[in-house]
């Protein structure tokens, strides 16, 4: 196997895993500018897609266990479980609905039409 000069190597290597805004919108041979970006955005749309799964199914699960212990303590076993776990619901909607709003008012505000003189 031949081993690639530094000089030949760093061109590619260097605007591909940076994340910062000018390495990512630096051409690379055989890339666009808008490759490299449009890649960033899908990995970056992956990672938080699995946060948002994870959170979703998690959440309700700690918030579920956690009334259940209370539901024991008092002997009242689905009362807590259940509104707990409502709560969780609630406040993962509410937190789910604006974070939506928040970053489609970012996108349009970036899209050409969004610009306003």
């Amino acid at each position: 196997m031949t081993e690639l000069p530094a000089d030949r190597l760093l061109p590619y290597i260097a605007p591909a895993f940076t994340s910062g805004a000018e390495g990512a919108a630096t051409p690379v041979k055989g890339h666009s500018a808008l490759d490299v970006r449009d890649k960033r955005d899908l990995y970056n749309g992956f990672g938080n897609g699995l946060a948002r799964a994870f959170e979703l199914a998690v959440t309700p699960a700690v918030f579920g266990g956690i009334g259940y212990l209370v539901d024991r303590q008092l002997d009242l076993v689905p009362v807590f479980t259940i509104v707990t776990l409502l709560f969780a619901l609630a406040g993962m909607f509410v937190r789910m609905w604006f974070g939506y709003d928040q970053e489609m008012r970012a996108h349009e505000a970036r899209s050409p039409w969004g610009k306003r003189p």
